[in-house]
């Protein structure tokens, strides 16, 4: 569900973020161009890989889409950078559009939205090579029962696109009549953040919950913005914003989604594909913030934690690995049968989770069924 914003008098960037990788564009001497950007945001929450997110879905169930599907972004930002002296501009400009003057020359350039709160940008040498990562966090007791886990928030929602090369060009002469040269581009921004709705059906003991979170290991750790690329960092995304329904806990968790993973469609791989990354240099197993690599032990385990009425903390896990790969970057996880009994939950207690409780109460391995 795309929305087309203009971003007006952007004198720049480039037709390749409208999918070339070379074109040239042309100043005068002395006169400013204005580059028409047509941004069209590519509002989606999920790509479909193997499954498709409404086969999984009943639409009866109730959902507020709000949580789900990202909202149009408040600003974004233009990073540019010279081909042969590699000298960088960043430009931070409002969704609404701004001016821009780059001076005649080969230039790389990257576009995402500035307006994030817990993504960590961060590069090398190249525009390229710019990654996104989300800020890491530690949650009592979850953290200290997994001490071997990287865990982080949620990133927020992050689109991107990018040129590898155009041109701008000087002109000799204008155009008789001419002054000033308008150039339009259509800029396509596309997610590099997705959602899994997590659904949790209980057959008994619901009405004991207070309270649920939990947290979605074996997830991307980084992004690379210009390729859209996934690396091999694994991290475990905490999340608190579950709510207590009718039939149990529901909840919406944004990632990069899986590890290794490239979205961009080609004809051998339309819906995108897994890769393995070539020469990568990483002694002890370790990338990035030390960070565990991804590899064919990774797991993804779904935790939900419910705080009953009884004072106490239930867990469960569930082991979603296979519906994971099957849906690399965004879905619908559905988890039945699980229960509470009343010894577990019966009580007064009206509170939610406590700092610093160190007693999970029980903990129960689920089977997801498929």
């Amino acid at each position: 569900m795309g929305k087309k914003v203009i971003l007006y008098s952007l004198l720049l960037m480039l037709q390749a973020l409208a999918g070339c990788k070379h074109k040239d564009l042309y100043m005068g001497h002395d006169s400013s161009s204005t580059l028409i950007l047509q941004v069209n945001w590519h509002l989606e929450w999920n790509i479909e890989y193997l499954i498709d997110w409404e086969t999984e879905w009943n639409p009866e169930w109730i959902m507020d889409w709000s949580k789900v599907t990202p909202p149009e972004p408040e600003g974004v930002r233009l990073v540019t950078e010279t081909r042969e002296e590699g000298y960088r501009q960043i430009f931070n400009l409002p969704s609404g559009g701004g001016r821009v003057t780059l001076q005649p020359g080969v230039y790389t350039a990257l576009l995402h939205n500035n307006d994030t709160e817990y993504i960590v940008f961060e590069t090398e040498d190249l525009v390229s090579t710019l990654t996104a990562t989300t800020r890491s966090r530690s949650r009592s007791p979850y953290s200290e029962n997994n001490p071997a886990e990287s865990t982080v928030n949620p990133p927020d929602y992050l689109f991107s696109s990018y040129s590898e090369e155009f041109h701008i060009r000087e002109l000799e002469e204008w155009e008789d009549g001419e002054e000033e040269r308008i150039i339009e581009i259509d800029v396509a921004m596309h997610p590099v953040v997705f959602s899994y709705i997590i659904r949790c059906e209980f057959e008994d003991g619901k009405e004991y919950i207070n309270e649920a979170r939990g947290a979605l290991s074996g997830m991307a750790g980084t992004v690379n913005l210009s390729n859209r690329r996934t690396l091999d960092d694994v991290v475990t995304v905490l999340y608190e914003d579950a709510e207590v329904s009718d039939y149990g806990v529901e909840a919406v968790v944004r990632s990069f989604g899986l590890c290794n993973f490239d979205p961009v469609p080609t004809d051998e791989h339309p819906n995108g594909h897994y890769y393995t990354p070539d020469g990568v240099e990483n002694p002890g197993n370790l990338l990035q913030n030390g960070r565990p690599r991804a590899d064919e032990q990774t797991r993804n385990i779904l935790t939900l934690e419910v705080a009953l009425k009884s004072g106490q903390t239930k867990t469960f896990e569930v082991d979603v690995t296979d519906r994971m790969r099957e849906q690399p970057r965004g879905g619908v996880l559905l988890i039945k049968g699980l229960t509470v009994t009343p010894e577990e939950g019966e009580g007064n207690h009206s509170g939610g989770f406590e700092v610093g409780v160190n007693d999970w109460g029980n903990s129960e391995e689920v089977e997801l069924p498929l």
